[in-house]
């Protein structure tokens, strides 16, 4: 495997002395990026923070990984921490589980002052993401897949341009040793559904698709870019302590509102994965009615609001947390 691929983007990314979180599950994986660091680090000397998540989703088997990824780095003198969800999730295992798990980090990125959250992300994660959004009707934003860095969320992603296999041939060849995880072939998650049953299908239609949803990928992300420009440059000249005014919104080409709206709801909740093109439509038509006094929930106890200030003849929208 050409060492280039996620050496470079260490190096480009790290300084000498960082504090970092390096996300270690345990599996493959995180095995095989917690080993690059380490060899990285020889060279380029950082404070790694070994971080696990024990989801106590199948009981005994789930404290034996939290043992593996504790013994691995004080084999290799590296501080580890760990939290342990104790209560089966409600809703969606997979959305509650990740929540918890990017709180968990992002608490320890704070505690020791760390530059990143490093994930174990690679190619084949990335294939599923962008199939994943487009499935459930995500926007562009969505399709683009995960970015190597993601700066507002500290996240630096160094192996997103190497394959599973790539990850597996390297560690069977070096006879390093991971854990499985037998619920990645649970196809009651709707990742795994993906992995094990759609691709495949996908492949025998085009055995090239992948290649292709890559590519259709960056395209969107370029025309996200520039969309996100044009849009930061609408804000920066538009919006006020009052809100946005909603007539100089409306009269905006469609594309630009609604990553106007998606931006407001990720700025509110950090994340876009509850916000679809179907919510995205709904908002449009209700701020299309243009009258003073509507309102229409935007998830966690939050409005979106058509107000008209004391004094101001124009209408603006205005998010806000009360009824």
């Amino acid at each position: 495997m050409p060492k280039n691929k996620h050496l470079k983007i260490l190096e480009q990314y790290l300084k000498k002395n960082d504090t970092v979180i390096a996300a270690v599950s345990g599996g493959p994986d995180s095995v095989f990026l917690l080993r690059e660091m380490l060899r990285f680090n020889k060279n380029h000397p950082l404070k790694i923070i070994v971080a696990h998540v024990n989801h106590n989703l199948r009981g005994g088997a789930s404290d034996l990984d939290e043992r593996f990824v504790r013994k691995l780095a004080g084999t290799n003198g590296l501080t580890f921490e760990s939290a342990t969800i104790t209560a089966m999730p409600k809703g969606n295992i997979e959305e509650e589980s990740r929540t918890f798990r990017y709180g968990f980090f992002e608490k320890l990125r704070i505690k020791h002052g760390a530059k990143y959250i490093l994930t174990a992300h690679h190619r084949d994660d990335n294939i599923e993401t962008v199939l994943f959004n487009l499935i459930r009707g995500s926007s562009l934003n969505g399709i683009r897949g995960m970015k190597i860095h993601s700066p507002e969320r500290h996240l630096l992603r160094p192996l997103l341009n190497i394959g599973k296999k790539e990850i597996l041939d390297s560690l069977a060849s070096d006879k390093i040793k991971y854990r499985t995880d037998s619920s990645n072939n649970d196809i009651r998650f709707s990742r795994n559904l993906l992995r094990h049953k759609v691709i495949p299908l996908l492949r025998r239609i085009n055995s090239g698709f992948e290649t292709g949803l890559l590519e259709f990928a960056g395209d969107s992300a370029e025309i996200m870019d520039f969309l996100d420009g044009e849009t930061g440059r609408w804000l920066e000249r538009n919006a006020t302590d009052d809100g946005l005014p909603l007539e100089e919104f409306l009269s905006l080409p469609s594309a630009m509102r609604k990553n106007i709206l998606a931006g407001l709801y990720l700025k509110t909740h950090n994340n876009t994965r509850k916000f679809n093109k179907r919510h995205l439509n709904q908002l449009l038509q209700i701020l299309g009615r243009d009258k003073a006094g509507i309102k229409k929930e935007f998830g966690d106890n939050k409005f979106i609001r058509i107000v008209k200030p004391a004094g101001l003849k124009k209408r603006f929208i205005k998010i806000t947390a009360t009824h």
